[in-house]
Parts: C-alpha cells; structure tokens; sequence
C-alpha cells in the first residue's frame, strides 16, 4: 500500500508480498510475526485487497476473466506444443482474449494525472468532476470520472489547474487506506500520511458531490460500488443520492446500504451463473481445477457475508483490540492469501525467499495449494503473449517475464538454469513436467500435454530458444 517497501499485493496472483522490511516470518523455525501496530495497519491494507478480490462482484469478475482466457487460450496451440495465435479456428477467440486483457489492465492499473507525482493533499480540491466511457473498451460498458483539481505547491503559491482519473484502482486503494486507517486507530496508532494518489482521491471527489457525508460514509459508499463489474459510476450515483438524502432530512447511512444491497441483487443471478461457467472449465478432477473451484466457493461464501452486513470489513477491523490476535482473526474469518515473505539477500539464490499459505489453517485445503500455483502460474505464461501494443503474440515473441515464484523456488532447473527462469520460465517444461510450478502450469495449459517429449536436461541449443 501506502508503504510499497513494506508490503504489496498482487490480485492476479493473490499473492500478498512482506517485504525483507517487514521481516516477520522471515525465520520459519522462530517467526515473530506482526510486532507493532504500524506493521498490522499495513497488513490489513493489503489482506483488505485480497478480500475485496473475492468478496466484490468487480473482484469475482476479475477472477473468473483470468480462468475463461486461460480456456481461450487454449485454442492457440499448434502441433509444436506452443501458442500461434492463428491457431484458433474461431475468430473471436484471439479478439475475445485481448478485448479481456484490456478489461483487467483498466481495472488494475493506476489513472495518469497531470497533477506533480508528490501532490500533497491539503493543497489541493476538485473543482469539477465528469463521467466518462473508455475509449478501449467499446463493447464493454466500463466508465471512468475525469476530476478537475486546483493545486498549490505551497501555501503561497499561485494556483495551478490540474486533471486526474478516478478508476476502480483508485476506488480500491481508497477503501483499503481508509481501513488501514481504521485498523491503526484502533491499535492505538497514529495513522500514516498517505499520498494524494492513488489513496485520497476519492475523497477529494466526495468533498465536491456529497460535502455532508463524513469518512465513514464515504468508506461505505466506497465499498458499495464495489458491488458491480464497473464500479466508478456507481460510486458517483451512490455519492448523490446519500448527498440527496442528507439534504432531504433522511438516513444517508440508510441510503448507502440500501444501495449497497440493492446492486448486489440486481447482479446476484449473473454472479452465481458466472462462477458456474468458470467452473464449468474444468470437469475433470485434478489439483488446478480444485484449487479455481475452491475461490469460486471461497467467492460465493464471502459474497454470502455480503447480503448479511454489505460493510462486514469494517465491522472486522474495527473490532482489532491487539497486535496479537487481529490478524489471526480475520484469517480465521474470512481466509487470506497465499503470501511470500522476503528475506535479505541475493536474489538470485534459490530459496531465498519463503511462501506460506494462509489457508493451510484448514488442513482440507492444504492438498490444492499446488494447483493454486499452477493456475496463477498458468495466468502470468498467458498474459507474457500480450504485447506492447495490447495484441496477442505467438510464444515466440512473448514478452520477457520472471516466474512469479523465482525467489522461493529451490527446483533443480531454477539452480542450473536461473537465466531462463528470469525471461522465458515455460521453457522449463521441455525439462520435465514435474519440475517445477511453472512447467507444470504451461503442461496443464497445453490442450495436449504429449506434443513435446519431456527430458531431464534442456540441449544447449534449446536455453537459447526464441520460444
């Protein structure tokens, strides 16, 4: 979150990354564990992604989009065992696919502004807002607000006109800085200073439309737009009417969670039929396929909180009364990610770092924590086929990337051959199926995992590969 070097999380993983700053399971055989309430506050920020990833219709549409392009996917493949997009027989397959991709990089990427990168909050108010359609999702109906601010870049200083975006992005990490907030208060901390973007801008919007509405208003107002596939019209919609309410003498609390409820029911028969299909992609029983099941269950059980209390997460931080106990709790709640703590060191030294599943608190689940690394390994070998340009590419020109699991890893290829496991981690399925996370991702992938003869040691011609 708010402090990048502490802790980071990833929602196309739902990998949750402690930082070598934050060392608190960095001894497996000693771990200290969260030891002030600041490292607690900034935990809570990122489980708080995680959840919204599994408990908001937005972050179920997230979810189930990365497992329908993997089924796509796999249309591209060709006899030599890798993907060519002029494979597919279908022609909406390829366009489906980066139409998908283009969805999920609106969602997850942070809005440019012209404001300066270090905009301090207090010098700075919105003065105008708009909502927008984007202009790369035209089949889709995907909205963004454009926000007029005025800045200062000091208390002297003459005023200066600036434009930012308000996206899912930046409705996510508000809500997350402002339970991060909640979470320190209640530890008897003073809350960090977040920066203006991502985390305040939100704020700066509802101070314009609904000036009557206080933080926790707005918080809640916040996590019910989450309740839909686009969630930054909704917001201004819920903004105005709990502003409305306010003004006509009525509950804006009342509001807000009416219309909290009222998205989750409009979008609850869509939500169970699309984790059905996702489901649907793997009829057969074996590790990965359970492990995407077990989300969709994970998904349907916490959007279940949902209609029993839509703001179930503040509720949960605001009942932190300890360093030692609250983040146990939430875990037990509700579940958390799989998480990989980072240690000082090379990072080129095999198992350097150490990943812990959170979910092994249930020993049933602990058996498809395997195939829960095969598919989020599966959905980075995917997305390397998407280019600068946002089209899909043949394997052979896919982009560079590392295997996600490159730090942790302590297989035999990763020690001979890390120069591979940092570009091109899916040639280590020409080694064996079995050695590693990766190579197992890209053989469950391939539609026909027989096409490539499988050796326990890749040729020296083959480390140099364009695939």
């Amino acid at each position: 979150m708010s402090d990048t070097t502490a802790a980071s999380y990833k929602p196309d993983m739902q990998v949750l990354t402690l930082s070598e700053h934050m060392p608190a399971f960095a001894d497996p055989n000693d771990p200290t564990g969260f030891t002030t309430p600041e490292q607690v506050a900034i935990f809570t920020h990122e489980w708080i992604h995680y959840l919204h990833n599994l408990s908001t219709i937005v972050g179920m549409t997230t979810v189930c989009t990365y497992a329908n392009i993997w089924n796509s996917f796999r249309w591209t493949f060709k006899d030599d065992g890798w993907s060519h997009p002029d494979a597919a027989e279908d022609p909406t397959v390829v366009p489906a696919i980066e139409e998908q991709f283009d969805y999920l990089r609106i969602l997850r990427s942070a809005s440019k502004s012209t404001l300066p990168r270090n905009a301090e909050a207090g010098f700075t108010h919105a003065t105008a807002y708009k909502l927008e359609r984007e202009d790369d999702l035209p089949n889709q109906l995907v909205d963004f607000i454009s926000l007029s601010l005025e800045y200062r870049r000091h208390a002297d200083a003459e005023v200066e006109q600036h434009e930012a975006a308000i996206r899912t992005h930046e409705i996510l990490e508000y809500a997350a800085f402002a339970l991060e907030e909640i979470a320190s208060i209640k530890l008897r901390s003073v809350p960090r200073a977040p920066k203006l973007m991502p985390y305040l801008l939100v704020a700066k919007l509802a101070k314009l439309v609904s000036p009557s509405l206080d933080k926790m208003q707005i918080l809640k107002a916040t996590i019910a737009c989450l309740q839909h596939p686009s969630p930054p019209g909704q917001l201004l919609a819920i903004l105005e009417r709990a502003e409305q309410a306010s003004q006509d003498g009525k509950d804006a609390d009342a509001e807000v969670a009416a219309a909290a409820m009222e998205l989750l029911d409009k979008q609850w028969a869509l939500a169970e039929m699309t984790l059905e299909q996702t489901e649907s992609v793997f009829p057969i029983r074996e590790a990965m396929g359970d492990s995407v099941k077990h989300t969709m269950d994970s998904i349907r059980n916490l959007l279940g909180h949902r209609r029993q209390n839509p703001f179930f997460e503040i509720d949960a931080v605001g009942g932190f009364t300890d360093i030692e106990s609250s983040v146990a709790r939430l875990i037990h709640a509700f579940g958390g990610p799989i998480f990989v703590q980072r240690r000082v060191g090379d990072p080129h030294k095999s198992g350097r770092d150490l990943m812990y599943n959170f979910f092994a608190l249930d020993p049933e689940i602990d058996e498809i924590t395997n195939g829960w690394l095969w598919a989020h390994a599966a959905y980075r070998f995917i997305g390397a086929h998407i280019g600068d340009d946002r089209s899909l590419k043949a394997t052979a020109s896919a982009r560079s990337i590392a295997c996600p699991f490159y730090t942790t890893c302590v297989c035999t290829f990763r020690e001979d051959n890390p120069n591979l496991c940092t570009t091109k981690p899916w040639l280590s399925v020409l080694s064996s199926a079995g050695t590693c996370e990766f190579a197992h991702a890209v053989h469950m992938t391939r539609p026909d995992a027989s096409v490539l003869p499988l050796r326990t040691h890749l040729a020296p011609e083959e480390m140099t590969l364009a695939v």
